[in-house]
């Protein structure tokens, strides 16, 4: 056999090795999946028809909690969640709290001014919002609340 057939056979086999070892990798064949193993939600949060811009939205698991704030249009993304079950709480801004999707802090001088979220929707078991997620989804999840 010649030489340069034996060196190409040789190399071919070492790429099928290198490509079966990735595809593996990235479809869980080792047990774990490099590639959508959390789920991600996110939405419009609107109090009487308005965004609630600056609010807090938490999702809770058991011990497991994660949050993140309601931007000037009224949306949310949360990212990264684990599988599972969640309640979700929506919490007033604290002053120095309110953010921007382009960063930095609204000053509280700004004409955008704290909103004050009922206190029915501020914990996760009583404002009657919940999501499951599985592993690699991606949820939409609109949010509405009332004064009254």
């Amino acid at each position: 056999m010649d030489v340069n057939k034996l060196a190409l056979m040789a190399g071919n086999a070492v790429i099928s090795v290198l490509v079966g070892c990735s595809i593996c990798a990235f479809s869980g064949c080792f047990g774990t999946s490099v590639i959508n193993d959390t789920a991600s939600v996110s939405g419009k949060v609107l109090l009487d028809g308005k965004p609630a811009h600056g609010a807090n939205v938490e999702f809770q698991s058991g011990q497991n909690i994660q949050s993140t704030f309601v931007d000037e249009q009224g949306t949310y993304q949360m990212v990264n969640l684990k599988p599972g079950n969640y309640t979700i709480a929506i919490k007033s801004p604290q002053i120095g709290q309110m953010r921007s999707r382009k960063g930095g802090d609204i000053s509280s001088s700004s004409s955008s001014k704290p909103i004050s979220i009922p206190q029915k929707y501020q914990e996760g078991g009583s404002s009657g919002f919940k999501v499951v997620v599985a592993a690699g989804e991606v949820k939409t999840l609109d949010v509405e609340m009332k004064v009254k």
